[in-house]
């Protein structure tokens, strides 16, 4: 066996491991959300403990969203990259002894959890939003926790109870300080950093695609790079939206300008590609 094909297996091992890990944390972080949403139908629940389910519920949420969206990363190289490098260098003696995980059942049995099918990866402009969105309500929810909790604690009777909650009334106090401050900085840097040079970047892709979609075909054309045309595939469904070209256009680009790059490091070897070096 040769070297290639180890690491290929040892790729395809690391890989099967962490979509079992993502499939089974999605399954489990989505049947708690299910859960918390069950008791929050309860009529007779308070609206402490209400706050306090909210709050869990966008945790889990959130969780369950992101294990989805990495399974779903994973699937994805598994299938359209892992899957075709290993049956290309393999002799048809060496496939019978490799078993490959049955994904498309794998992904059937996620699809039935609602949070599955709206996991996606969002454009970082989106992202950003997103988490700011998700801090602002959590502060809201844990402020309304602090007054639910002044007002049971004006009422408890139990010393005990009454200095269970004055302690989560301060716990809670510092949470939000800390939440704020991240806030601020998520904001900081999403405002005065990520926007400029993302609106700078956007300006480029509209003006410069068109080259770079050509160019990717010319390199896929010529064998260089042929998994760069499941990168081109994508091309029509983010073109209309503002973020998605722009996560489109800078993934392209920059594997492009990779290839390029090196190109131009062995010219001689590379001698009937030079013209794929060009400037862009």
């Amino acid at each position: 066996m040769d070297q290639k094909l180890k690491n290929l297996l040892y790729k395809k091992e690391m890989l099967e491991y962490t979509m079992d890990k993502f499939a089974k944390a999605t399954t489990i972080h989505s049947n708690l959300c299910d859960a918390i949403k069950g008791k929050l139908k309860d009529e007779k629940i308070s609206e402490y403990d209400k706050l306090k389910l909210e709050i869990e519920l966008n945790e889990t949420t959130w969780k369950a969203r992101s294990y989805a969206t990495s399974y779903k990363l994973n699937q994805r190289d598994y299938q359209h990259n892992l899957i075709p490098s290993i049956e290309r260098i393999v002799t048809e003696e060496e496939k019978k002894s490799i078993e490959f995980v049955n994904y498309k059942k794998q992904s059937e049995e996620l699809a039935q959890h609602e949070i599955y099918g709206k996991a996606v990866k969002l454009p970082e402009p989106k992202e950003h939003i997103l988490v700011i969105e998700d801090i602002k309500k959590e502060l809201e929810n844990l402020q309304g926790i602090i007054n639910s909790a002044i007002k049971k604690q004006a009422k408890e009777k139990d010393e005990y109870l009454r200095c269970k909650l004055e302690k989560e009334i301060f716990d809670t106090q510092q949470h939000i300080i800390s939440l704020t401050k991240r806030l601020r900085s998520r904001e900081e840097y999403y405002y005065e950093q990520f926007l400029p040079r993302f609106n700078e970047e956007l300006k480029e892709a509209k003006e410069k695609i068109e080259i770079y979609v050509k160019r990717g075909n010319q390199i896929i054309s010529e064998g260089i790079d042929i998994q760069l045309k499941f990168v081109l595939e994508k091309y029509e469904d983010h073109k209309k939206d503002d973020e998605d070209l722009w996560l489109f256009y800078t993934a392209l680009r920059n594997r492009v300008d990779s290839i390029i790059s090196e190109l131009k490091k062995e010219p001689i070897k590379y001698k009937d590609f030079q013209y794929l070096t060009e400037s862009l």
